[in-house]
């Protein structure tokens, strides 16, 4: 392999320079080339740096350890997150949101399983390939899998209308928008029927309230697949605070609703929970338990068990280092009372 021919460096100019350190005399006669301001020095570095650019640019394999260095270098692995897990006839079926640099925006992709550090997934949706090019707020698969909510949101806004998305065909299905699911304030969420509709967080419409408070008044209603966004039905949030902000927990099999609003972003909770049957639940119908309340000192987490059969929060209530609290889901929706009223119910456990 023949190497580039550059001839010979010429040598850098030796001058007389000592410096003495604690009391011993040190001679450095290429002191001069620190200082950026010696026109000698100056040239000289630059014809070096030039011989050395010509020899490295001519190696006949620059190219290739360029490319392997670029690879290893700007080498980024896919991250995997909001990771959900659904059954479809047994069988197990993972969706995710998948950062892939250089993409600027996470996929919706989806995969049956995660074979030691491998996961063959098969992506959903692209924003960067969708009109507008939306932002992915957040998203919700029905129980069974085979339909996707997505909120998505245009320009930055974060104010975002549900779209539905089948899983199969990764098509989106037609005229079927849930509007103002998100916000940039208080966010969203939303919690699937069955696959026949979905509770979900809705802002106040174009129209509804002054421009200042259109990001704010978070509600819950209900959308029924095949209709249209002006049937949605209004079932819980009169009482709602300016600055609510409500999570969305379904439990298996559809029976239960649980809504934990929070008062803003202090970590205060009041806690509902949806009457068993048909839904959908409607407020001042019976439709809903209100369980605990913003002074009740419920905290920061309120979760389901995996069958919906209990219903977990951490409470401060006398406990300044906190507790966890279970509840029977099926027994507070039973509770007939209405959502003023001072729930008075025993705890399943303390922990």
């Amino acid at each position: 392999m023949a190497l580039p021919d550059v001839g010979r460096p010429s040598p850098a100019e030796r001058r007389s320079a000592t410096n003495t350190y604690w009391g011993e005399s040190v001679e450095d006669p290429y002191q001069h080339l620190e200082d950026t301001k010696d026109a000698e020095q100056l040239r000289w570095s630059k014809e070096q740096s030039e011989r050395a650019a010509k020899y490295l640019g001519g190696l006949p394999a620059r190219a290739h350890f360029r490319r392997e260095l670029e690879r290893i270098v700007c080498f980024q692995a896919p991250t995997f997150f909001d990771v959900r897990l659904r059954r479809e006839g047994g069988d197990q079926i993972f969706f995710s949101q998948k950062r892939l640099p250089p993409n600027p925006q996470p996929l919706l992709v989806t995969f049956k399983q995660v074979e030691g550090d491998r996961i063959e997934d098969r992506v959903l949706f692209n924003p960067a390939e969708a009109e507008g090019v939306p932002a992915m707020d957040w998203m919700q698969p029905s129980p069974d899998g085979t339909l996707v909510a997505l909120s998505l949101s245009l320009g930055g806004t974060e104010r975002g209308d549900v779209r539905v998305l089948r899983t199969e065909t990764g098509e989106f299905l037609e005229n079927e928008v849930a509007k103002r699911a998100n916000s940039p304030t208080a966010g969203g969420s939303l919690a699937w029927v069955g696959e026949r509709g979905f509770y979900y967080t809705r802002h106040p419409l174009e129209g509804e309230v002054g421009a200042e408070d259109m990001d704010f008044f978070q509600k819950i209603y209900y959308h029924e697949l095949g209709t249209t966004s002006d049937k949605d039905l209004f079932c819980l949030g009169r009482t709602f605070p300016r600055i609510a902000e409500c999570q969305l927990l379904m439990a298996p099999g559809g029976g239960h609703v649980v809504c934990a609003c929070a008062d803003g972003d202090g970590g205060d909770y009041a806690i509902y929970v949806s009457a068993g049957g048909e839904h959908p639940h409607q407020e001042g119908a019976g439709g809903w338990r209100y369980i605990s309340g913003f002074k009740d000192n419920a905290k920061d987490t309120v979760k389901l068990s995996p069958n919906g059969a209990r219903l977990y929060a951490l409470s401060r209530d006398g406990a300044p280092m906190g507790k966890i609290v279970c509840f029977d889901t099926a027994e507070l929706a039973g509770c007939s009372a209405d959502l003023e009223a001072a729930p008075n119910l025993q705890l399943l456990r303390v922990f």
